[in-house]
């Protein structure tokens, strides 16, 4: 409904499910084409996702992972497994915008599709890890999450990235490969669709002629889990939560050279600190506002992670 229709953009409405076919007739006054594709519109019925949590880390080797879709509209150079960086692991996924056709292509990565009723309690997230250089001052590429729960027909934007805002390290004309300091983490509230059965997640890469972006570490759940499971995790923990002018750290035995940062809801790093043989480490928060922040705690060597929550209330 309509059958037909005379309109540049028609919008088509299918009542039934089913494969439909669809035929353009252009006219140029004397003369008529046409042009027919058959079984162009396939119509089904919205189902149920995948449970969460899920988490995806690339580690597998295997590309793409069962469960994930590359979109490479242009068949140009798209989103590739990558083992020269990885915020943990073996393998991230990279863009090479470098490399890649300029400007405007878009390189998508498809999440499955998730059912979020059955959440209880924690908020719903979704996490992950980026690392991005610009290869010059005035272009940057862009990093879109987009998200769905209508089957793909309309997309919601729940978090954009460019610029300064997308950038994790200096500006540089060579390929960019991020070292351990140079990977955020990103986290994005989900729960106003924790009621919804069929929700499908994209991440999109604008070119525009920068540099490489890295994605690793893909998580979506109720709670920020550590970022490698190791012990680590359990033995990193902080009081009083919720906190208000400071925190104090019960660490697990670390060595030398290890580091402690702390990141806002967007990304941003708020603070850097070196740790050396402590096992208990005091942080002031006066200068955090009240909000909802992220401590990671990193052994050396860019080896083990682990992060954790902050609740700031005043």
């Amino acid at each position: 409904t309509p059958s037909s229709s005379t309109l540049s953009d028609p919008s088509v409405t299918y009542e039934k499910s089913g494969t439909y076919s669809v035929k353009l007739v252009v006219s140029g006054g004397e003369t008529l084409d046409s042009l027919t594709k058959e079984n162009y519109i396939n119509v089904g019925s919205v189902g149920v996702g995948d449970p969460v949590p899920y988490s995806e880390n690339f580690d597998s080797g295997i590309f793409p992972p069962q469960d994930i879709i590359i979109n490479n509209p242009d068949g140009g150079v798209t989103w590739a497994l990558d083992s020269a960086a990885s915020f943990s692991g073996a393998y991230s996924l990279r863009m090479d915008n470098l490399n890649s056709n300029c400007c405007g292509s878009a390189d998508e990565i498809v999440l499955p599709y998730f059912d979020l009723t059955n959440i209880d309690g924690e908020d719903l997230e979704m996490t992950f890890n980026w690392a991005y250089a610009r290869s010059d001052p005035s272009f940057s590429d862009e990093m879109i999450i987009l998200l769905s729960t209508d089957c793909g027909t309309n997309f919601t934007q729940i978090q954009y990235k460019t610029k300064a805002s997308l950038s994790t390290a200096p500006t540089q004309t060579t390929p960019f490969i991020p070292d351990s300091s140079q990977w955020k983490p990103s986290t994005i509230s989900l729960n106003p669709y924790s009621g919804e059965q069929y929700v499908m997640i994209k991440i999109v890469n604008i070119n525009d002629g920068g540099n490489n972006l890295y994605i690793d570490n893909i998580r979506i759940g109720n709670v920020l889990i550590g970022v490698n499971d190791s012990g680590l995790d359990s033995d990193f923990s902080f009081y009083p939560s919720p906190a208000s002018d400071f925190i104090v750290l019960k660490l697990p035995e670390l060595g030398a050279n290890n580091s402690l940062r702390i990141y806002n809801s967007l990304g941003e790093l708020l603070l850097l600190e070196e740790l050396a043989n402590q096992r208990e480490h005091r942080i002031s928060t006066q200068n955090l506002s009240s909000g909802i922040y992220y401590i990671e705690l990193a052994r050396a060597g860019g080896g083990t992670r682990a992060t954790k929550k902050l609740i700031i209330s005043r």
